[in-house]
């Protein structure tokens, strides 16, 4: 079962809903923890597709995504710029 298996949501993560979009955050915030390590992934879903803007995770989410069903042309690696997302087998956006 991967990790975004319907029904299941992590304990340690946000949901906010800003005009046109909606980030996912999460990541485990402790006492010595930068906010880079506090939320180590930012999703958004834009358009229908699943925007990754940060993915520090040790097991990448778009793999995570793809074993849960997502098509590969749905997730947008949205670290790279636009130029480089062509050549990632994924999404352009």
């Amino acid at each position: 079962m991967g990790v975004f298996s319907p029904g299941r949501m992590p304990d340690d993560c946000l949901l906010h809903k800003p005009a046109g979009s909606v980030p996912f955050h999460g990541g485990r915030a402790g006492l010595n923890t930068s906010p880079q390590q506090a939320m180590p992934f930012h999703l958004d879903i834009l358009d229908g597709k699943i925007w990754i803007q940060n993915d520090g995770t040790n097991r990448p989410i778009a793999v995570e995504l793809e074993r849960s069903g997502v098509p590969k042309e749905d997730i947008v690696l949205g670290f790279h710029s636009a130029e480089n997302r062509t050549h990632t087998g994924y999404g352009v956006g």
